[in-house]
């Protein structure tokens, strides 16, 4: 899944972090040499650490969300004649699919809150320099607007179908109505949404106070790191909950 996410996006998003930590940790204080730094086209040390710990960080997190939710459960075929393994099947799906839904819900909205991060700092930074990147083309008045609202029908959808989901896969786990139990899946989705956004926040913020603005490698880099906390958020969630 993660070689398929950087296979069909070019790169781009990798090569933004590994230029954004080359730029921002390369102890440059003024602004146009961070620039030149993240324009050029080899990878420093920060660079190439930024990527190895951002696609392992990943696979990790997809890994470890999929055993928590009993996904290689399919695996266990029960070994013996047809009938037999045929009847382990059965068994098997039955506990493999709820928690499939559940890992498929996160798979979908893991890329989308990253590209909502991007419409954030669309809408609460301006570009470093005019002409000097793509973001002058995608920088507008209706950012702030469109990003209001992208939030609002996103999580809605998300929030849906975490609730339901959960409820299908954990509802036995709880000695609760199914209305308080859809009521702490919804806080739980809610705090996910907002903790993400607020990440991805805190790391615009950071990075733009460095460099006086934004550029296509600093939003492909809050991208991923957007990603990876919306992932990271939702396995500390499937652990305690």
């Amino acid at each position: 899944m993660v070689f398929f996410e950087i296979v069909i996006t070019g790169g781009i998003h990798i090569d933004g972090i590994a230029d954004t930590a080359d730029g921002i940790f390369s102890g440059e204080k003024d602004r146009k040499k961070i620039f030149e730094i993240m324009k050029k086209g080899d990878v420093g040390v920060f660079g190439v650490l930024a990527i190895i710990f951002s696609v392992g960080f990943k696979i990790a997190l997809f890994y470890n969300i999929a055993a928590q939710l009993n996904i290689f459960r399919i695996l266990d075929l029960t070994a013996g004649d047809l009938s037999a393994v045929s009847a382990g099947l059965t068994t098997n799906m039955k506990e493999f699919l709820p928690g499939f839904l559940i890992f498929l819900t996160i798979i979908i909205f893991t890329p989308v809150y990253g590209r909502l991060s991007m419409l954030f700092l669309f809408s609460r930074y301006e570009p470093a320099g005019k002409n000097r990147s793509l973001t002058d083309a995608f920088k507008d008045k209706s950012n702030r607007d469109i990003f209001i609202l992208s939030t609002v029908y996103l999580s809605i959808i998300f929030i849906a179908a975490s609730v339901i989901t959960r409820l299908v896969f954990m509802h036995s786990t709880f000695n609760l109505s199914l209305e308080a139990i859809a009521f702490i899946y919804t806080i739980q989705s809610v705090l996910v949404i907002v903790l993400t956004m607020l990440i991805a926040a805190g790391a615009g913020r950071f990075v733009t106070k460095r460099t006086g603005g934004l550029s296509g490698d600093i939003i492909g880099a809050v991208c991923i790191l957007a990603e990876i906390s919306f992932l990271f958020l939702n396995y500390v969630s499937l652990i305690f909950l």
